[in-house]
């Protein structure tokens, strides 16, 4: 029997990570959850998690664009991130896809968008930066 896919939950807002593992529970994913960058830090080399859904606007150190950076610059390393945002600018997306970010989701979103995407980005080999 195979083992259900991982996914990390970051986001500063409890109410965030609430809906995201109302929506993501019925679907067999071994769910992780982080408050802040630096416990999110400590749950990726704990569990290293398939998935990676990451808020942008985080306090302290890493934020979210940060800890990006962070998961995508380590070899080692091969997970999939899904920016998570109520920061939908241009420039926003753009920041994250140079960071190499695997798809950008604007909040508020739906359970459908928020499915669809994690399929496409856990079943893609590149990944790609998708709205």
């Amino acid at each position: 029997m195979q083992s259900p896919l991982s996914i990390l939950i970051v986001d500063d807002q409890e109410d965030v990570r609430k809906l995201i593992r109302m929506i993501l529970s019925p679907e067999g994913y071994e769910l992780l959850e982080a408050h802040d960058g630096k416990a999110a830090i400590t749950q990726i080399q704990t569990y290293r998690p398939d998935l990676i859904l990451l808020d942008i606007m985080m306090p302290g150190y890493p934020n979210g664009l940060e800890l990006l950076d962070i998961v995508k610059n380590n070899k080692v390393m091969t997970t999939k991130i899904v920016m998570i945002s109520a920061k939908g600018q241009f420039d926003d997306v753009v920041a994250a896809a140079k960071l190499r970010c695997d798809a950008y989701i604007i909040k508020p979103f739906t359970r459908q968008h928020l499915l669809d995407t994690i399929k496409t980005v856990l079943e893609s080999e590149e990944g790609g930066t998708t709205s």
